[in-house]
């Protein structure tokens, strides 16, 4: 930490509003205590990022939740494993393990197959908890918190000087805990999560809160950050009325998002903040129309897709990516564009195992939307900026990805059941 750069700032206000927020909606006091810790483990991705042991938190936080959630239910503890969220992310862990026989590196495959078999097993031990809650509110209060939290952190950590210094744009934020992009994504989510509310007219309170994470995320300079926030907070705004309202009103939401989209563009323009983005994406449309060398991610993209033409149906093995960039003369990391990296290292049958998982969520939150219609139509704003966020990096062993699966397949099996409770009562009151 820089030790002459701290700023003063009293974190238990922090954690006191959430407590009252969480109060006010008639949780328990042990629905705090697991939304609290949910929200440290997400926080925990990203600070404890580069620490060898960051990764055993994740163990000990859903141990936690699983000991309270059992407390509160007669000490039993339902074994949920046959849900649609166990059977594709387990069917992906497999075919990781599967692809260790012809893989060019078979360790690597292996441990990105144990990887998310262990993400499994954890949430796997929450899921019957927020099943018997029947609502995903405390996991989206809990990404919502996390993004603020990981917001303040950074303030703390680089200081008052170090803000400023990158407030001018000149500055990008380092890779010091964790990867900048990663700060400017969580906080563009808060963000997003924050706004689904105020459109509520709920949790204003914490609009404080998005303050730090717009600081945050200009000082990022991420470009994919930039356009999740103003993207989401479009869609809110075209999705905000009910499937059932008239089409004048949803042709009016449609237009007003739009215009929210080139409002907050030439507003975020005129800033000197986000001065550093703006340099970022001109580089990057510099790059793409020739006029500039072709940026290094391009690069990682073409040479990926090139293998993918060579292996087509079930890639090297799923990982070793960073063994076919050495094998060309680059230094060895991941191609940062998951659609080509699982592609180039699982084939089109690894692609397709992994994006069912979009496909069975898409499809399914869309058909039964108008039910829970707010967070529904959260969830479906998420699930497709997580989609065009794969564009620009790899997510498929993130442990944040794989919660926010769990949380929205909890979401549609919720509304899956009000669906069928409202058509058996519909059936009962017609044959009364």
């Amino acid at each position: 930490m820089n030790e002459n750069k701290i700023i003063p700032l009293d974190i238990d206000i922090f954690f006191v509003l959430i407590r009252e927020a969480l109060m006010r909606e008639e949780n328990t006091t042990s629905d705090e205590i697991i939304c609290a810790l949910i929200s440290f483990m997400i926080m925990s991705f990203y600070i404890f990022e580069t620490a060898s042991w960051g990764r055993y938190v994740i163990f000990g936080i859903t141990i936690l939740v699983t000991l309270i959630y059992a407390a509160n239910n007669g000490f039993k503890i339902p074994l949920v494993l046959n849900r649609p969220f166990h059977v594709h992310v387990a069917a992906f862990a497999i075919f990781c393990f599967a692809s260790s026989i012809w893989a060019w590196n078979s360790v690597a495959a292996i441990s990105k197959g144990i990887t998310i078999f262990s993400i499994l097993i954890c949430y796997s031990l929450i899921y019957p908890y927020f099943q018997q809650k029947g609502n995903i509110d405390i996991l989206l209060d809990a990404f919502m918190f996390s993004g603020y939290g990981i917001a303040l952190y950074t303030v703390v950590y680089y200081g008052t000087s170090g803000i400023v210094s990158m407030l001018s744009g000149n500055v990008r934020l380092g890779n010091d805990f964790t990867n900048a992009n990663s700060i400017g994504l969580i906080a563009a989510t808060s963000c997003i999560i924050q706004f689904s509310y105020l459109l509520k007219r709920k949790k204003r309170k914490f609009a404080i809160f998005l303050i730090p994470c717009i600081i945050v995320l200009a000082i990022s300079q991420s470009r994919k950050a930039m356009i999740m926030l103003v993207v989401g907070i479009a869609f809110l705004i075209m999705t905000k009325e009910s499937d059932r309202a008239s089409i004048f009103k949803k042709a009016f939401n449609l237009v007003l998002g739009v215009l929210a989209v080139f409002f907050l563009i030439y507003v975020m323009s005129r800033l000197d903040i986000f001065s550093g983005v703006f340099r970022r994406f001109e580089t990057l449309f510099e790059s793409i129309n020739g006029t500039r060398a072709e940026d290094i991610r391009s690069i990682y993209r073409r040479i990926g897709m090139q293998q993918f033409y060579k292996t087509p149906i079930l890639g090297i093995g799923i990982g070793n990516s960073l063994d076919l960039l050495e094998s060309v003369g680059h230094r060895r990391t991941y191609l940062h564009c998951n659609f080509v990296e699982i592609l180039s290292s699982g084939g089109i049958v690894g692609f397709i195992i992994y994006y069912s998982i979009y496909i069975k969520l898409i499809v399914g939150l869309w058909k039964y939307r108008r039910y829970r219609s707010t967070t529904t139509n959260l969830c479906i704003v998420l699930l497709f900026l997580m989609l065009i966020m794969d564009y620009g990096m790899v997510t498929y062993y993130d442990k944040q990805q794989y919660l926010y699966f769990m949380c929205f397949f909890l979401q549609l099996e919720l509304i899956k059941k009000d669906y069928y409770a409202i058509e058996e009562s519909e059936r009962y009151e017609n044959n009364v």
